[in-house]
């Protein structure tokens, strides 16, 4: 009997055109690879620039927490905030308390 030809060869027995994928086809692995590259790079880049502005904007609250800290140390019950003290500028706010 003669041979059934299989899926993409003519009866000659010479493939005409690559299989085609069914089972277990995806995106391709180096274009998967690089576009996590690109999203990382992304985030680290969004993270350096989070972490400087807390850097550079945090200082009068990192200021703060360290008064609160020696304040604790020394027992006081009824903690203060004065900005001047601390050199924290345009707190007009807490200047005025009482």
């Amino acid at each position: 009997p003669p041979r059934d030809p299989g899926i993409g060869e003519p009866p000659g027995g010479y493939p005409t055109r690559e299989p085609t994928r069914t089972a277990g086809t995806g995106p391709d692995p180096a274009a998967v690879g690089a576009l996590l590259g690109i999203g990382l790079g992304i985030m680290a880049g969004l993270n350096i620039v989070g972490i400087l502005i807390l850097y550079f904007m945090g200082a009068p609250a990192l200021k703060a927490l360290k008064d609160y800290e020696e304040q604790r140390k020394a027992g006081v019950t009824d903690f203060t905030f004065d900005p001047v003290k601390l050199g924290i500028r345009n707190a007009d706010f807490w200047e005025r308390q009482p």
